[in-house]
């Protein structure tokens, strides 16, 4: 029986408790009100006698299984924290990462906007350059249209010594008076024609310069526009560069976001798990003495009093109908049935030998070996004779010892 189960355990002898709590309480002297008080509280000494042996090999392995459930949540948050500690410090490898990356994509930043600045620059060069080629242009525009003309003066000018000579060589033919005459004239047209002559040479020799000119600018503007060239192609280098940490930068960054959703995931477990440890070491009634919530909002009627006449081990509330009742404390459902001269009766094992119990319940919602929480519903209550109307009896035990709630009850305004 050491290996059954507590729930197998109890259904085998629950039916025996009972019966021994009747053959208990029964006898001839039942219709004497304090007798029947006296046996009343006789039959909830008796189940708690039998609770106390029936469970005292349940506490004993209760504790070792509670003990493992503690370890394995100690181990758990031990390797939960390491879990942790590795994500924080790959996320905070991350971060540098991606402050790194940031920085890189800075400096490419800047570097491309010295880049357009000199783009910029160039094309502002390149735009005086041709407006400068074009003024050149046309100045040797001019300048020919002014060679061309000059050109053509002096083939008339040329013309007309040619004239001059042929008459000189031939006197018959000329139509002038005298020969000064004639050589006047000849004299005064060679003159112009040396001016015009050298006139024509100073024009030759500033369309070469302006060709040159012309040259140098067409140079000047072709490597204005190599070094846009250039430029550009340093500038799209860039770019792609811009891309790629672009990219590597989104790739960290989802990285780290996904790490630190993972991280905050395990932080929520961790805390999870603190609280179940907590739980573990706080679930001792004894630490909570003084401080219980009231098992059922009422009025209470009656108080601790075990050497009156009848005794009275426990607490009687009168309450509202069909008033929900309550567990004090973390426990488990150790008997819930009706129990002669007690009604519907829940009993709740706490552990460390403490038991409460609730009496008088109209409906009944847990079951034996159920566990439940602090501030679970039990039951609602029922009709109780000594309040002579809906309330409730209730008991707090140490062992087979009833002890008061008064002293454990959180003190009520």
């Amino acid at each position: 029986m050491q290996n059954m189960p507590f729930a197998t355990i109890f259904a085998l002898d629950l039916c025996r408790i009972k019966q021994c709590v009747f053959f208990f309480v029964c006898g001839k002297c039942m219709d004497v009100r304090r007798k029947n008080m006296r046996k009343i509280h006789l039959s909830v000494l008796l189940l708690f006698s039998v609770l106390s042996l029936l469970f005292l090999q349940w506490g004993r392995t209760h504790s070792a299984s509670a003990a493992q459930q503690k370890q394995a949540i100690q181990e758990d948050l031990t390797e939960k924290t390491q879990k942790a500690q590795q994500d924080k410090a790959i996320l905070e490898k991350l971060s540098k990462q991606e402050r790194s990356i940031y920085s890189d994509l800075a400096e490419i930043e800047d570097r491309i906007q010295g880049l357009l600045d000199k783009i910029e620059g160039y094309k502002e060069k390149r735009k005086q350059a041709e407006k400068k080629k074009q003024a050149l242009a046309k100045k040797a525009t001019a300048l020919q249209d002014e060679l061309t003309a000059q050109r053509n003066e002096l083939a008339r000018m040329l013309e007309q010594l040619w004239k001059l000579y042929f008459q000189n060589q031939h006197p018959g033919l000329s139509s002038w008076q005298s020969f000064s005459d004639a050589d006047l004239q000849f004299t005064w047209l060679s003159e112009i024609y040396s001016t015009a002559g050298m006139r024509l040479e100073q024009l030759q020799a500033k369309e070469k310069k302006l060709k040159t000119n012309l040259a140098r600018q067409k140079k000047h503007q072709a490597d204005i526009s190599e070094q846009l060239a250039l430029i550009q192609a340093t500038q799209d280098k860039l770019l792609k560069n811009r891309l790629l940490f672009l990219r590597r930068l989104q790739k960290v960054r989802t990285q780290r976001l996904a790490k630190e959703e993972q991280l905050l995931q395990i932080k929520d477990t961790i805390q999870d798990l603190q609280y179940k440890l907590k739980d573990f070491e706080s679930k001792k009634i004894v630490e909570f003495k003084g401080r219980l919530p009231w098992p059922v909002n009422g009025k209470l009627s009656k108080t601790f009093n075990p050497k009156g006449n009848p005794p009275q081990d426990g607490f009687a509330f009168t309450t509202s109908k069909h008033a929900d009742v309550r567990c004090i404390f973390w426990g488990k459902v150790v008997y819930s049935d009706s129990l002669r001269g007690f009604g519907q009766v829940v009993v709740i094992f706490h552990g460390k030998k403490y038991y409460s119990l609730y009496a008088f319940l109209s409906t009944v919602g847990v079951s034996v070996g159920q566990d439940v929480e602090k501030g679970e519903v039990l039951g609602q209550t029922g009709f109780y004779p000594l309040v002579e109307g809906p309330g409730l009896y209730f008991e707090l035990r140490q062992g087979q010892s009833p002890i008061n709630p008064g002293s454990w009850l959180a003190s009520q305004s």
